[in-house]
């Protein structure tokens, strides 16, 4: 029996979840068009190597298809080959960088993989993310340039100090073997469309400070801090993607959580400082639903009294496995239909079609100092109208991009909502059950 996008989405969380219950009759009612639905979902949002992990341990005992069982067992090995792989680009990463006398931080996968999931290949990286400081970034990258790295097609603007600060990353570029993309990173944070843009903890010595060694290979590798890679991941996921970077999101909070002690008054005070209490609110709801009750310190007297809905929990968990290919789209258009008055619709219409100078040099290779950079002008209002406006018209007929749409309203209703906004932050202690 075929079954709905939404039905493959929470079938497929519960079976990575290993709290959640899948009685063998839900696995039964499956035929292979439901098989290969799940399977990309599963593929595209990287977690195929976590299901053949589960299917091999808490759920065990259920009966899957031969070639579903072999398939996850291809892409674990294929993800623990590949994070080799990746080791040895950090390691070449940090020596070049430590060369130049640049200071650095690897972000995310590349210390969740290796220090806080049982085995590497369960955390898949698409790509290598490292944090410099804004004043150093294009250094850094000239730097890498200079010695061995190469740029990737695809992207290939020019980065100039006038739009460093419209961004939070330079274009990719290859990794010192061409193995894999690079992204350097000169703030945590994605710079979205809040009305009160948070102030980016790496601007702060403090967080630098608190950074954390580890060792790979014989290199001492920085890394953030558990409270900060944790604030980190909820940001990025609810305020970067909407949701959409996937369930690694909760399985990294979960092994981030079994591995390492968390500070949580820290933490509370961080999520206040950059404006997502209700974020993380929200995703640790969402985390104890699929992984349980027992690892998250409460702050006192603020969050626990302000319930979220049955329905706000549901859209963010099939949120975290929709189509990447009309992601874009549909952050865009809730992102329009969220201005109320004339004048944002105008600020929200004139950003695109009359981007400034360092915005359009984002997209193209021009410098933004350039005088030939006013022929790219042109160029731009081709790209809207022969692909950007098409490519949105189509993406709007899906069935599946109204019920995205759907949920991302839901979701950023309850976001943006006036609810409890201050932490009375008190010693705490993980909740029992």
């Amino acid at each position: 029996m075929t079954r709905t996008i939404a039905e493959h989405q929470l079938l497929l969380l519960d079976i990575l979840s290993p709290i959640r219950e899948v009685p063998q009759s839900a696995i039964a009612q499956l035929d292979e068009h439901d098989w290969a639905q799940i399977m990309r979902m599963s593929e595209e949002h990287r977690v195929t190597p976590l299901l053949d992990w589960r299917l091999k341990h808490e759920k065990a005992h259920l009966m899957i298809p031969e070639n579903v069982r072999l398939d996850c067992a291809d892409s674990f090995k294929a993800a623990t080959k590949r994070s080799l792989a990746i080791q040895r680009e950090l390691l070449l990463l940090h020596r070049l960088l430590k060369e130049g006398g640049f200071q650095h931080i690897f972000l995310k996968g590349a210390y969740l993989a290796y220090f806080a999931y049982p085995q590497p290949g369960l955390r898949p990286m698409r790509d290598v993310d490292i944090l410099i400081p804004e004043q150093e970034i294009i250094k850094a990258f000239n730097f890498l340039l200079d010695h061995g790295v190469d740029r990737i097609d695809k992207y290939q603007s020019i980065p100039h100090p006038s739009n460093v600060s419209l961004v939070h990353q330079l274009p990719p570029i290859y990794s010192p073997s061409k193995t894999t993309c690079l992204e350097l990173h000169s703030s945590l944070f994605h710079i979205d469309e809040r009305s009160q843009t948070p102030i980016d903890p790496s601007k702060d010595q403090s967080f630098w400070d608190r950074s954390i060694q580890r060792n790979v290979g014989n290199e001492t590798l920085n890394f953030q801090s558990p409270e900060d890679l944790l604030l980190h991941l909820i940001e990025h996921a609810v305020y970067g993607h909407k949701f959409n970077n996937g369930p690694l999101l909760l399985s990294d909070i979960s092994y981030l959580l079994e591995t390492h002690e968390m500070d949580w008054p820290k933490f509370w005070r961080l999520t206040e400082d950059v404006r997502c209490t209700r974020g993380a609110r929200l995703t640790l709801e969402l985390f104890q639903r699929y992984y349980g009750k027992g690892a998250i310190g409460w702050p006192a007297g603020q969050i626990q009294n302000e319930a979220i809905s049955e329905s706000v929990i549901n859209s963010s968990a099939m949120l975290l496995l929709r189509d990447f290919r009309t992601s874009c789209e549909t952050n865009i258009i809730i992102t329009a239909k969220t201005r109320t008055d004339i004048s944002s619709v105008f600020s929200f219409i004139k950003k695109r079609v009359f981007p400034s100078r360092p915005q359009l040099a984002l997209l193209y290779p021009i410098s933004p100092t350039s005088p030939l950079i006013y022929f790219y002008y042109p160029l731009n209002w081709w790209r809207l109208l022969a692909e950007r406006i098409p490519n949105f018209l189509r993406v709007t007929q899906k069935q599946n991009v109204s019920e995205d749409m759907r949920q991302l309203s839901i979701v950023n209703q309850w976001l943006n909502s006036q609810g409890t906004s201050s932490v009375v932050v008190a010693p705490v202690k993980p909740t029992n059950n």
